[in-house]
């Protein structure tokens, strides 16, 4: 029998150049602070929920569901953002998602530094955040910080987005309106 030899190309990685960068639209800085109240309100619904049924079952309960809502509420964002679809709640129904500066899906430690890293966006009153209006790649310091991009991932419909901001806004004064005198002031006393 006669050997057949086949050569193969090889060619590095870093050579292969996968034309992501150049089909990214970046999202701009309405539609992200439009999907950071959508999923601010999407967080307070939950705790409202942890709360409200562990005030019926008793004090200490109170506290569990306190523990258990700072855990939502931290990692909401960093495993939202590491999933196959690479965008929160909020991000989903805005068509937009975060991805790492070439295109791809960001790793869970990634999306978690990038969530710990909105602490220095916040400081001093939220500059770091106002950058995403004002930078070429539309991205804030924590963004810059953790290599990261928010891309346009699907359409954006101006008029649901606005519903969908204006529902986020009452559910969230409205949740924060009953958890105070329901669940609060009575932990106090």
């Amino acid at each position: 029998m006669a050997e057949s030899s086949e050569a193969v190309l090889e060619v590095p990685l870093e050579d292969i150049d996968l034309g992501t960068r150049a089909e990214l639209e970046y999202a701009g800085f309405w539609s992200r602070v439009a999907a950071l109240i959508v999923d601010n309100a999407i967080v307070t619904v939950i705790g409202l929920v942890l709360l409200i049924g562990a005030a019926l079952v008793g004090a200490e309960a109170v506290v569990i569901a306190n523990f258990i809502f700072m855990l939502v509420a931290f990692f909401y964002w960093p495993v939202l953002e590491s999933t196959e679809r690479q965008a929160t709640l909020g991000k989903q129904l805005l068509g937009i998602q975060v991805t790492d500066e070439n295109g791809a899906r960001t790793s869970f430690v990634r999306a978690l530094l990038r969530n710990l890293a909105k602490i220095l966006s916040s400081l001093p009153l939220g500059l770091g955040f106002l950058l995403a209006a004002f930078t070429p790649k539309k991205q804030a310091l924590h963004d810059m910080i953790t290599k990261c991009l928010v891309v346009r991932a699907g359409p954006s419909n101006l008029r649901k987005a606005i519903l969908y901001v204006i529902g986020a806004l009452v559910v969230s004064i409205a949740g924060g309106y009953y958890s105070f005198p329901e669940v609060y002031l009575p932990q106090m006393t």
